[in-house]
């Protein structure tokens, strides 16, 4: 059985139609609480992580979606978090652990926290992971000696994630691969795009772009100048220019 969980603070995510349920877990825990204040861990860990510079912030107070695949056998389920940190974009998995939990009070963890595999894309990857679901290229390629990967479409329409990776503490590659079918393809699609338009700010440099250019407007185009002229001059400057020219010529 698969379950989504969404966890993304990216504004034009949720623009997106989800009915998705929201389900925060750390390492061993349950939070059964998004509100802050006091008592709540996420608010907690968000006040003794802020100030701190270049400190790692913990994948479940990071822009986030899970696939929850939980199975009869232990042995096939696990559980994926794909999250955006800053502009680098991970890829976390984590065993099933035990039985499936039939009691919803069950707060006994359903993956194993302490085993999981780890992968971080460069920030270059999440344009290309991004090429591939707009349509521009049919698949990216990304290696280094922790990982051998390929993000492609599949003939049903979803994505899947393929290759080799190389454990720490094992000397020869293993296959690994995440899969993105149905609904969790689109998801993917609309986690991908909103994560490369917020990491790299061009939602706000567009924003800024604009009110200036409304501003600009506002004072008849002499303070900002904006747009296709911006380093030639506005229109004015442009006419002028080429008065000047004419003069000169005759």
């Amino acid at each position: 059985m698969l379950r989504l969980a969404i966890k993304a603070p990216l504004l034009a995510f949720f623009a997106t139609s989800t009915s998705f349920g929201i389900r925060s877990q750390s390492y061993g825990e349950v939070l059964s609480s998004d509100n802050p204040g006091e008592g709540n861990p996420r608010s907690a860990w968000r006040q003794s992580w802020q100030g701190r510079r270049g400190a790692r912030i913990p994948t479940w107070l990071l822009p986030r979606f899970e696939i929850h695949d939980v199975r009869d056998d232990p042995s096939k389920g696990r559980m994926t978090r794909i999250a955006v940190d800053k502009k680098q974009l991970l890829f976390l998995q984590y065993p099933q652990l035990g039985p499936r939990k039939m009691d919803p009070n069950d707060d006994t963890p359903q993956f194993d926290f302490d085993r999981r595999i780890s992968v971080r894309l460069r920030h270059m990857d999440l344009a290309g992971l991004v090429s591939v679901v707009e349509g521009r290229v049919e698949s990216h390629a990304m290696k280094n000696n922790a990982y051998d990967l390929v993000f492609e479409k599949t003939s049903e329409g979803g994505y899947v994630l393929s290759g080799t990776i190389q454990r720490a503490t094992s000397d020869k590659p293993e296959p690994w691969s995440v899969h993105f079918d149905s609904h969790f393809g689109v998801t993917i699609e609309h986690f991908l795009q909103n994560a490369l338009t917020e990491s790299f700010g061009f939602m706000r440099f567009q924003e800024r772009a604009l009110s200036r250019n409304d501003e600009g407007r506002s004072t008849g185009g002499r303070r900002w100048n904006y747009g296709p002229n911006r380093r030639r001059g506005n229109g004015d400057d442009d006419n002028r220019s080429s008065l000047q020219r004419q003069q000169t010529i005759e």
